[in-house]
């Protein structure tokens, strides 16, 4: 059974420390990672009549360069229903807020 140091276990109890948790384990909790999220908002830009920004976003999204597909949807959807459709699709409701509210340390999630 692996151990931990025990400079690592003092500078948690001593509230030093902090955790950034990458895409993996918060994937695996419910946060949609780029690709995920990006395709949401396509959907989302697919209910306008934008046909040509959707078309551009979906070519943005095969090259994984998701900033210029959200600011294609932003521009086909508004600044505000964006920023409620990224909000909505990362709400920590459930286990995982939970889980990250029973941390010994300050925690940061990444997508």
């Amino acid at each position: 059974m692996p151990t931990i140091d025990r400079d690592l276990v003092r500078a948690i109890n001593s509230g030093r420390c902090f955790a950034i948790i990458g895409s993996g384990p918060s994937c695996q909790m419910g946060v949609p990672s780029w690709k995920q999220l990006a395709e949401k908002a396509i959907d989302k830009a697919r209910q306008t009549s934008k046909v040509s920004i959707v078309k551009e976003c979906l070519e943005f999204l095969a090259q994984k360069n998701y900033p210029k597909v959200f600011s294609l949807v932003e521009k086909a959807i508004g600044q505000k229903e964006l920023l409620n459709l990224v909000t909505a699709s990362l709400d920590l409701n459930g286990l995982s807020r939970v889980i990250l509210q029973q941390t010994l340390m300050t925690t940061y999630i990444s997508t």
